[in-house]
């Protein structure tokens, strides 16, 4: 499918070693092939100050999955591994992982999609060893590509449609085109990397550096003369590429030089770039400057732009262009011109962690002897199945006990996210398990805040609804993954290979994006989206909580106080059925 196929990188071992200890251990218990299902989801957006997450990465996701093969060499080395002089793995376990092809069904969010709750990314329902070691790999792939992105739409929204360029291939944290990939879904227009270019179609930007103009310098003549010079060089070089950088030395020299260089040359000047000092002073100046030489050389500065650089992120340019207007206002009692570009680098290839990026079991097979409140039932491969619905608790909640604390997980079999439309705006998005009674759950109308995880709202008005995750993977008549993704549209490259058309899930993430409430989208937004669960899965939660409170409070630790209990209970992991 997509720009990663057979990339090495893409290959079992690409785990974590305790998925494949515990599945050593699941296959000596006898369960490695108990029925589970697992979600990856981010428990917050990707950005504390944010109201949503871009959801990137599914294609390398599904590439990774398409090709879950232990080969004979991944099996050798696994056979060489040894602790305190034994080895770790058993021949038959090792065996077994060679002869079983992957028995997973997976759906997953589309790239380019929002994300605004702590619901489902991706569901993965299959044997119970499999859901394990497929977790690290895609838990790296997601939050990498989708951190990317996110920030690349933060940015987007911040440059208010003006043109938005990637840098940063030197700062980013994978030496591939991954980075560049996530930072065009997300918003920007063009990419500083070349090779994304090359291998998927995605437009390329990229004029000089300092030391283009440094290297024109000359023992007794001064700066402003050999700069000048540098600039009337590369324009003869690249007239269809005239973006020049103006503060090797001084960028009030720099932008007069640009401008007499394009004079000089007869060459339309594409921008002035300013990546040091005061960016509000010198574009203020630099558009005065423009503003002059348009009068005498309309066909040379019609289309000049101000190419705004130097460690923006999405706040900085919100101020930047806040300034700009304030100054423009008073000078000339109109808003600052649109003729601002922006290039965003080290913010963009290194945001930080994802938070809260996780991958979490959410309901394990039982026998019928086993059936409880709350077990479901269900036909897998053409037999029956009890799921009974699990929750990691991750300790009390310490300033509400009743309710599920930060980081407790969502329990279900089928989990997946109902958004509501109302004229084609984005007006709730509301984790369900369609194993449930999900059309129950919109008539009734209500659905519990995860905001503060106890508020019933009423759902608001609306005229359409969808679930958001698709099917990628789904298990034959003979247990067996089969592919059965609706791929997106394909483009042809300069070499006539096929490839995923990455605009169109660009411009799939912008309309969505844009389907938000400005209130909610902005970087200075003023409201967060409705974001609800399904009061049945709320319920259950509960349950859970209420179950494991009572048995907490009736096997104290004789050593503790009451009061100790309760904080020692914010530090305990815990998953219980209900």
């Amino acid at each position: 499918m997509g720009y990663a196929e057979n990339n090495e990188r893409l290959n079992p071992l690409t785990t974590d070693l305790y998925q494949l200890t515990m599945s050593q251990g699941f296959f000596n218990e006898g369960i490695a092939e108990r029925e589970s299902a697992y979600y990856l989801h981010w428990r917050s957006p990707a950005f504390k100050d944010g109201t949503y997450s871009t959801v990137a990465g599914t294609e390398e996701a599904i590439d990774f999955l398409k090709h879950f093969k232990f080969t004979d060499d991944d099996i050798a080395y696994l056979k060489s591994q040894e602790k305190k002089g034994r080895r770790l793995f058993t021949d038959d376990f090792l065996q077994f992982l060679k002869d079983t092809p992957l028995k997973l069904d997976v759906e997953m969010l589309p790239e380019g999609e929002l994300q605004t709750t702590p619901g489902p990314v991706m569901m993965i329902k299959g044997p119970l060893y499999q859901c394990q070691l497929v977790e690290s790999a895609l838990l790296n792939i997601m939050n990498r590509n989708s951190i990317i992105a996110t920030k690349a739409s933060q940015v987007h929204e911040a440059v208010d449609g003006a043109p938005l360029a990637a840098f940063g291939l030197r700062r980013a944290s994978e030496i591939d085109v991954s980075s560049a990939r996530s930072a065009y879904i997300g918003g920007c227009d063009v990419v500083a990397d070349v090779d994304a270019g090359r291998r998927l179609g995605i437009p390329i930007t990229g004029t000089m550096a300092h030391a283009w103009i440094m290297n024109f310098q000359e023992e007794g003549k001064p700066n402003v003369e050999t700069e000048l010079v540098a600039f009337k060089s590369f324009l003869k070089s690249m007239p269809h590429n005239s973006v020049l950088l103006v503060d090797t030395y001084d960028p009030y020299q720099g932008i007069d030089n640009a401008i007499k260089a394009a004079i000089e040359m007869n060459v339309a000047l594409d921008g002035v770039r300013l990546d040091s000092g005061n960016l509000v002073d010198i574009a203020w100046y630099a558009s005065k400057q423009i503003e002059e030489a348009k009068k005498a050389h309309p066909d040379l500065f019609n289309a000049t732009r101000v190419f705004m650089t130097d460690g923006l992120d999405e706040h900085k340019i919100v101020k930047l262009r806040k300034e700009l207007d304030v100054i423009s206002q008073r000078e000339d009692g109109k808003p600052f011109p649109k003729i601002l570009a922006y290039g965003v680098g080290t913010e963009l290839q290194n945001p930080g962690p994802f938070r809260g990026g996780v991958y979490k079991v959410s309901a394990h097979e039982v026998k019928e002897a086993e059936h409880a409140k709350g077990v479901i039932e269900t036909v897998i491969n053409g037999a029956k199945r009890f799921m009974e619905p699990v929750m990691k608790l991750a300790g009390i909640n310490p300033s509400e006990p009743t309710l599920p604390s930060s980081k407790a997980s969502i329990p279900g079999l089928d989990l997946d996210v109902v958004r509501l439309w109302k004229d084609d705006k984005i007006v709730a998005d509301i984790v369900v398990d369609k194993a449930r009674n999900v059309d129950r759950m919109l008539k009734n109308g209500q659905g519990i805040s995860l905001h503060d995880n106890k508020t019933s709202v009423q759902l608001p008005e609306y005229d359409r609804y969808e679930t958001l995750l698709k099917s990628v993977f789904k298990r034959n008549a003979q247990g067996v993954s089969e592919y059965v993704f609706a791929e997106p549209e394909q483009k042809t490259l300069y070499n006539g290979k096929q490839v995923t058309d990455l605009a169109k899930i660009r411009q799939f993430h912008l309309d969505r994006k844009a389907a938000l409430p400005l209130e909610v989208r902005g970087v200075d937004h003023t409201q967060k989206p409705v974001v609800l669960i399904d009061p049945e899965i709320q319920a259950l939660r509960l349950s859970i909580i209420a179950k494991t409170n009572a048995e907490l409070a009736a096997k104290p630790n004789p050593t503790t106080t009451g009061d100790d209990l309760q904080a020692l209970g914010g530090g305990k992991e815990i998953i219980v059925q209900p």
